[in-house]
């Protein structure tokens, strides 16, 4: 598994190789312009698309994302 690297027995994800695709809880907080605190609140309400590795490092696919805020849209009428 390349992009894990142990630590004192626990894995460490590498996300660096992914940084095309995802972004993390910081580049979505700015992105959106609210807190990471909110981010994690709407991560663990599953109110926003996200995954989450080895129970803690959460990512987000861009294109989800994207999409995601394309069905948030309120139509004018």
């Amino acid at each position: 598994m390349d992009i894990l690297k142990r630590k004192r027995g626990r894995p460490k994800v590498d996300v660096s190789k992914f940084k095309n695709d995802y972004m993390d809880v910081n580049e979505v907080s700015k992105l959106f312009k609210i807190s990471v605190s909110h981010i994690y609140t709407l991560t663990s309400n599953k109110k926003i698309p996200h995954i989450k590795l080895l129970g803690k490092k959460l990512l987000f696919d861009r294109k989800e994302i994207n999409e995601w805020l394309k069905s948030k849209k309120v139509s004018i009428k």
